[in-house]
């Protein structure tokens, strides 16, 4: 019951003095910050297997009051910039551990140690800790909850509203400059020493890449394990961010993507898309959007000529559908066409921004008479897969049966 009710007290004291802070320091460090570190910390408590959660509940919910007591010029910034508020918070926090609670002095050095030092640099928690008697493990558990809840989908939230201020993202380098680095590269490339207070952020993209950093300063095996996930959405987000911003824009009538099928002996030429940034392939038929002046004709020669190097003759128009992704293209033309001259072979992508995001990687003929004999993937594929289906029963060829 004593123990419950040091938690109750000191979360109503921290919600008190968090719900009167500064706006500026309280954007993305506000109560509900304090109350997810604390869920974050007590997870790797028990996985780690400290020995006093109690202990570990109130340092993570202490470990921003110090936010809560500034009200100097930092706190009257329309931007939030935080300043060094784990000296201050430990301060507080001593005192009030001491008056409220019965945990022993050593206890409470501990307690107030890792909130002083909660927030800084990687390399210099590794050389604190080595001094303290119980190894650190406080303050890394402390440290590791605080950073990874600047991982994931909450991580992304905190940026943009930590943020707000800065451009979304640099339109000639949507990933940013520090893309893929880890902390040590950073620092290699951009000339950032241990220590410094210099960081990259431009843009709420840079903000992004710096949290993603994080998960190379964790500490403990439960936040690696737990974070590693996390980091990945935070990637595959950036990833999504690029793809969109360089997706081929919707442009001269392009709402429609006019697609050759290709048919010799019985076969029909499909190519294969790989994804630059996933490594993600699929098999479709070539094709692409009209240019201005192109009839529809001459549009699907030109697109089968770049991206299969083959001559061809337009014959008649198969199927007009919507496109099933609504993707770049709201519906799709396909052509019966015939090889004149040339050997199929990957060709390019002439538009640098879809090149940018997709390359053709292979080419092949696929028999129509025999769709068991087709690639696994183009046979699991139902957007594709079902384009071929529709060419097979238009031009009579009929499911094999045995």
């Amino acid at each position: 019951m004593k123990e419950a009710k040091l938690i109750s007290k000191t979360e109503a004291y921290v919600r008190e003095v968090m719900s009167n802070q500064a706006p500026a320091m309280a954007v993305a460090h506000d109560f509900k910050h304090v109350d997810r570190v604390r869920n974050w910390a007590l997870l790797f408590a028990r996985e780690e297997q400290y020995p006093d959660p109690v202990v570990v509940e109130v340092t993570a919910l202490l470990h921003d009051i110090g936010l809560g007591h500034i009200s100097g010029p930092e706190a009257q910034l329309a931007r939030v910039v935080l300043p060094p508020h784990g000296p201050l918070g430990a301060e507080i926090a001593e005192q009030f551990v001491r008056a409220n609670s019965d945990l022993g002095a050593e206890t409470v050095d501990l307690i107030a140690d890792a909130i002083r030092h909660h927030s800084d640099a990687p390399w210099a928690v590794t050389e604190h800790v080595k001094g303290l008697k119980d190894g650190g493990a406080l303050l890394k558990i402390l440290r590791d909850a605080d950073m990874t809840d600047a991982i994931g989908a909450v991580g992304l939230m905190r940026a943009m509203t930590s943020k707000s201020f800065l451009p979304e993202y640099d339109p000639a380098d949507v990933k940013g400059p520090a893309w893929g680095l880890s902390t040590q590269e950073f620092r290699s490339r951009f000339g950032v020493e241990p220590g410094s207070k210099q960081v990259l952020v431009r843009t709420i993209v840079d903000q992004v890449n710096q949290q993603i950093r994080y998960y190379g300063g964790l500490h403990t095996e439960a936040a690696r394990r737990r974070a590693g996930p996390l980091i990945e959405y935070m990637k595959a987000f950036v990833v999504q961010l690029g793809r969109e911003v360089a997706m081929p824009k919707r442009a001269f009538g392009r709402d429609t993507r006019y697609q050759g099928a290709i048919i010799r002996n019985d076969q029909i030429l499909l190519i294969r898309h790989r994804e630059n940034e996933s490594g993600r392939s699929y098999w479709i038929l070539p094709g692409g959007g009209i240019e201005p002046g192109e009839t529809e004709e001459d549009c699907v020669r030109r697109e089968i000529r770049e991206e299969t190097n083959l001559e061809i003759g337009v014959v008649s128009l198969l199927l007009n559908e919507p496109d099933p992704t609504q993707g770049t293209y709201l519906s799709r033309k396909t052509y019966l066409c015939a090889p004149i001259a040339g050997e199929a072979s990957p060709g390019i992508e002439p538009e640098p921004d879809a090149a940018s995001w997709y390359s053709i990687s292979e080419v092949r003929w696929f028999d129509l008479r025999d769709e068991s004999a087709w690639d696994s993937h183009l046979a699991a594929d139902p957007i594709t897969c079902g384009q071929l289906q529709r060419i097979r029963h238009r031009l009579g060829y009929l499911p094999r049966t045995e």
